[in-house]
């Protein structure tokens, strides 16, 4: 594809971004599953661009990097377990659900 044109693809993805941010604020308030639906895709599309698979999330990315020892995944998984109680672990469960 001509780079003029991923050009034009990217602008629209920026806003489309903006109008998702926007529906997630409002369903943080109107419909909390939604907005955690949003989340996900987010946390997705996050490791997409770390160049990984999209369908799987910087979670549980990081769940089999604190597996293997490496520092970032044992760092990353330590803040979201505070945040969210074994939120590492049940991401790679959650992944191994998915793909049944």
């Amino acid at each position: 594809m001509p780079r003029w044109k991923l050009f034009l693809v990217f602008l629209f993805c920026q806003l489309i971004a903006g109008l998702i941010a926007l529906r997630m604020a409002w369903a943080i308030c109107t419909n909390p599953d939604r907005a955690w639906k949003l989340g996900v895709a987010y946390d997705r599309l996050a490791n997409a661009a770390a160049n990984d698979d999209e369908a799987q999330t910087v979670s549980s990315r990081a769940a089999k990097a604190q597996k293997d020892g490496k520092r970032w995944g044992c760092l990353l998984c330590k803040v979201l377990d505070w945040i969210d109680p074994d939120h590492c672990a049940k991401s790679v469960e959650s992944v191994v659900d998915a793909q049944g």
